[in-house]
Parts: C-alpha cells; sequence; structure tokens
C-alpha cells in the first residue's frame, strides 16, 4: 500500500522486495549496505531498534548506517489462537494456561523481537507460563500456527486480519490503549482486565546514510488520496 502510494506521489516505479528473517536483521542489512542514491528506501519497525539494544553483533550500525525520515504508520499486535484449543476467551486462555503450565507454545519472529518481548509481558502481566517456539521471521511463524505446530502468537493486525476473516485463526485482544478501526469489534487487553497494558508497533521509512542532499524543490504525498 505504501509502495502504491510512494509512486503515485514520486511519479516513479517502487519494486517492493521482502527480506524477512533474523528479526529484521536481513532486511536493515540490505537497505544500510546500499548505495546512497535516493532509490532504496527502508521500511523498518520497532524490532531493529529492539535488536540494536540488545548487545547483539549486527552487520550494520544503526545509527550511522541509515537515515530515518519519516513514521510511515502504526499498529497494535493481536492476540491469535489455534481454532482448534478448546479456548474462547482470555479468561479460558489464563484458566487452561494456570492449569497447564508450559503446555501452550507460542511463536515470534525470533529471539528479542517485539512479538517475543510482548508475549512476555503478556505471560509476566496475567502470571502465566507458555514456551517459546522462535522462527526466522514472521511468516514461518504464522504458518507453522495456521499448521497447528503452536498454539498462539501476538502477530501484527494486517498479517493476522485474513486469517482471522477465513476463521483459520481464533482472535481474542488487540494490545494497544483503544480499539483498531480495522477491527472494531475486537476488544483489547485492558477492556478484559490486563491493567495497562500497552503494545504497539511502529513502521516507518529510512534511507541508507549519506544520500545525496535534497534541492529545494519537493513534493508532498498526500497518503489520504485514494
Amino acid at each position: 500500500m505504501i509502495g502504491e502510494k510512494l509512486q503515485h506521489g514520486l511519479g516513479q516505479p517502487i519494486v517492493v522486495l521482502n527480506k524477512d528473517g533474523a528479526g529484521t536483521i536481513l532486511g536493515v542489512d540490505l537497505a544500510a549496505k546500499s548505495s546512497p542514491d535516493g532509490y532504496t528506501l527502508l521500511l523498518g519497525n520497532v524490532a531493529m531498534v529492539i535488536n540494536s539494544s540488545t548487545g547483539k553483533k549486527l552487520p550494520y550500525d544503526m545509527l550511522k548506517d541509515l537515515t530515518p525520515v519519516t513514521l510511515a504508520f502504526t499498529q497494535p499486535l493481536i492476540l491469535v489462537l489455534q481454532p482448534s484449543l478448546p479456548i474462547n476467551s482470555l479468561k479460558e486462555l489464563i484458566a487452561f494456561a494456570k492449569s497447564n503450565p508450559g503446555k501452550l507454545t507460542y511463536g515470534s519472529s525470533g529471539v528479542g523481537t517485539s512479538i517475543h518481548l510482548t508475549t512476555e509481558l503478556f505471560k509476566n502481566a496475567v502470571a502465566i507460563e507458555m514456551t517459546h517456539v522462535p522462527y526466522k521471521g514472521v511468516a514461518p511463524a504464522l504458518t507453522d500456527l495456521l499448521g497447528g505446530q503452536t498454539d498462539l502468537m501476538f502477530p501484527g493486525i494486517t498479517p493476522a486480519m485474513p486469517h482471522i476473516r477465513s476463521g483459520k485463526l481464533k482472535a481474542l485482544a488487540l494490545t494497544s490503549k483503544t480499539r483498531s478501526p480495522a477491527l472494531p469489534e475486537m476488544p483489547t487487553l485492558i477492556e478484559l482486565g490486563v491493567a495497562n497494558f500497552e503494545s504497539v508497533g511502529w513502521h516507518g521509512m529510512l534511507l541508507p546514510a549519506g544520500r545525496p542532499k535534497p534541492s529545494r524543490r519537493g513534493f508532498t504525498l498526500n497518503w489520504s488520496r485514494s
């Protein structure tokens, strides 16, 4: 969607390259090492900041190799389950987890990613134990959840929506303070009694450092235009 808007505003073709894996490290590294000619943009997210603060040895320096341009959008995460589980509410999930400590498994896009940390925050907030199964990205984690290899997950609302609508995943709650216009019928964890719980992902545009300075002439992108 952002690529389409950029193409319209710039009058130039935009090629979207999905480089998933290692909790965004692979994609960020590709962008950071690209030519700073203004033709490569990175749609980064909160995971890249988390990675930079965990002490991991990264193949790039986020502060030196990338230049932030603008915030693109924010989105809540959503608690989704395998439909085969005998659980239909947050209360039932918590009760099941407490009766079966460590039995439930949850997938994530990797150790230290926003999905991982959000789930650990949730575990602490409701005092339950679950087993973490890290993957090399959101896509394989969702694939295994859909296939029944894991029990639950906190993906972003965008990749989860088609599976929720089709009934392939059961959704229980959002991680934002308020409900999402994309899924207005879905309550938040705060509404369901998990006090002060909030975890919202963000995505922003960045460029490789050393890009050409912008000219005085520019353009304005109207993101709300159809």
